[in-house]
């Protein structure tokens, strides 16, 4: 990107382009801030999406790499969940 030639508006036009995927994990940040299973079904619909481009080009390292840290935050965003939480506790804690 930038050692390509080209004008300076050019060059930042495409460092914008290549952050959207960083605007849109703030994005999904910020929403799971406030609510919480929202925001981590957000990141899972990441990963799901992540995996569905790259589903032709399937490499384990890129899985490990990118989808599972995003597939991990989500899943804790969901149990980070209070109600959701003492349901599960409450469910299990009578049988």
């Amino acid at each position: 990107m930038f050692l390509e030639l080209g004008t300076p508006f050019e060059t930042v036009i495409a460092l914008l382009i290549h952050l959207v995927p960083t605007y849109l994990v703030v994005g999904a940040l910020i929403l799971a801030w406030k609510r919480p299973v929202i925001g981590g079904l957000a990141f899972i619909g990441y990963a799901l999406f992540f995996i569905y481009i790259m589903r032709n080009n399937f490499n384990i390292m890129a899985f490990l790499i990118m989808i599972l840290p995003i597939l991990t935050i989500g899943s804790l965003f969901i149990l980070k969940n209070d109600r959701l939480r003492k349901k599960l506790k409450d469910r299990f804690a009578r049988k």
